[in-house]
């Protein structure tokens, strides 16, 4: 329960549109899109906000999460005071369980994503709000072959910490 106003004014920005994915232990660890927004009180006394960012699948082979908490943060603002809300998406924010079982986590090629800001947020009715980023994606580097059962030995591998390297 909030007793003054929050607004969203400037949207959502975000530092680029799609992560680089490349074979071998990082994976595209190295690719981030900065996600950012800029929350106001518009209200006349001071008050708190928990500012939620969510994605929302545009496309994918299985059934995705029509909305999927991805960030939040919780701000302070004085009456008039603005303060700008950052995260990094990564790629691990494209994994999903694999359509054949449920333990592997593999990547779906060409997934595309909005992300939203602000609890009311819907990106798959309203795309095309200001709350709404453009899609995002993850490609390949270097005209790769992505195949999601390495990729799933992989990441075992790399958690079992059992590699040298």
């Amino acid at each position: 329960l909030s007793y003054t106003s929050f607004d969203y004014a400037y949207g959502i920005a975000l530092s680029r549109n799609e992560i680089a994915y490349s074979p071998g232990p990082d994976r595209g660890a190295a690719t981030k899109i900065n996600v950012e927004t800029t929350i106001k009180n518009t209200g006349p006394i001071a008050g708190s906000e928990t500012v939620h960012f969510f994605a929302f699948d545009k496309t994918r082979y299985v059934t995705p999460d029509y909305k999927r908490l991805v960030h939040f943060e919780k701000v302070h603002l004085d009456p008039e005071e603005e303060k700008k809300v950052s995260w990094d998406a990564t790629l691990d924010l494209f994994y999903h369980v694999g359509p054949h079982d449920t333990s592997h986590w593999v990547l779906q090629e060409g997934v595309q994503m909005q992300i939203g800001v602000g609890s009311a947020v819907d990106c798959r009715k309203t795309p095309s709000d200001a709350l709404c980023s453009a899609p995002i994606g993850w490609k390949l580097e270097d005209d790769g072959i992505y195949v999601g059962s390495c990729d799933a030995a992989c990441r075992l591998w790399d958690e079992s910490k059992c590699s040298s390297f």
